[in-house]
């Protein structure tokens, strides 16, 4: 048995002390100062502990890609940053679009893989979006399906394949991109690339791929996925499909940020009348709105620019006034242990 000592576990929202008891790789116990003999005791000096993380997007391009990225490197990284399981992208060669090619990852995974990984498999043969991929004999081994990298351009292909991937129970989970709206760009068609005067690919080039998609998901009952949502219009079809009750789901950061934004907002025009605990809030959910966007185009946001600057400036306030708060309190503390002494 392994104990772990002095760990900090989250509990209702609050950070608590707390051992963890753990026999034959599953947790027995969590308790304040458990005493049992074990074969091994960690003493975690107060670090967080959490389940394992998993990530439902990563590239780990092996086989086929190897001097991009490996099976062996990309998952001791992911263990590093706290993942336990990982879902592997299927745009490889060969391409995992039946299980003689699938297999081969599947052995790299088993030998070299210090973390639990499932594959995609992909929708489309070579991801070509010409001939379907063999589902049947994939989808006990895959996590999904995807051509990601690639959108699926033929309507019928796509609701054939949501049919399909509905009766297996698997999720569609698709990079959006019409090719016949690119028009020769190479960057978001925005501020930016205006600038720079390189040709930009408008944002309803992904939309409507997703407004199409969504409508098709609900004709085949079908859960879909959204890859990459990195456009305003592609934000509000999401929305409007998940208040229709279609199963769509999607970047949750982007999504998130954007709602959040508008809420922290809002707080911002009247932080100099929040209680400290408020404040500590607002401080908090501003920084996960930052991680968000540090994630995401930032062309995506010209419209919301000032709405950001505006919750940017109110976060730096607070963190002033409550640094010399705090320094005014130790100032306080101080001068009344010099009077007394």
């Amino acid at each position: 048995m392994l104990l772990l000592k002095n760990g900090k576990i989250l509990k209702n929202g609050v950070l608590v002390s707390k051992d963890i008891l753990i026999d034959d790789k599953k947790i027995v116990k969590i308790d304040k100062n458990i005493q049992e003999n074990v074969e091994k005791v960690l003493d975690l000096e107060g670090k967080f502990v959490s389940p394992g993380f998993i990530d439902v997007h990563v590239h780990w391009r092996e086989p086929g890609f190897e001097y991009k990225e490996n099976i062996y490197h990309a998952s001791r990284a992911a263990a590093r940053g706290g993942f336990t399981t990982a879902m592997p992208m299927p745009n490889l060669d060969p391409v995992p679009d039946n299980y003689e090619n699938l297999k081969i990852q599947l052995d790299i995974i088993e030998r070299d893989s210090v973390i639990r990984a499932i594959p995609y498999g992909a929708i489309t043969k070579g991801e070509l979006g010409k001939d379907y991929a063999e589902f049947e004999e994939l989808a006990d081994y895959v996590f999904a399906f995807s051509d990601d990298g690639r959108g699926v351009q033929d309507a019928n292909m796509m609701y054939e394949s949501m049919m399909v991937a509905a009766k297996l129970n698997k999720a569609i989970v698709a990079h959006c991109e019409d090719n016949s709206l690119i028009r020769g760009g190479c960057m978001h068609c925005g501020r930016r690339s205006r600038e720079l005067d390189l040709p930009g690919i408008p944002s309803v080039c992904e939309s409507v791929q997703i407004a199409r998609d969504v409508l098709l998901a609900e004709a085949a009952g079908c859960h879909y996925h959204v890859c990459h949502v990195s456009t305003k219009e592609s934000v509000r079809v999401v929305r409007e499909a998940k208040a229709a009750g279609i199963k769509v789901t999607d970047f949750w950061s982007f999504i998130n940020a954007n709602q959040e934004l508008d809420s922290l907002y809002e707080f911002s025009k009247r932080y100099t009348k929040m209680t400290p605990q408020q404040q500590v809030i607002y401080l908090g959910e501003a920084e996960k709105m930052f991680a968000a966007f540090d994630k995401i185009p930032q062309t995506v946001w010209e419209d919301d620019h000032d709405k950001y600057e505006a919750v940017l400036d109110t976060y730096k306030d607070i963190r002033v006034m409550r640094w010399n708060e705090l320094h005014q309190d130790q100032d306080d503390e101080e001068e009344d242990e010099e009077n007394e002494w």
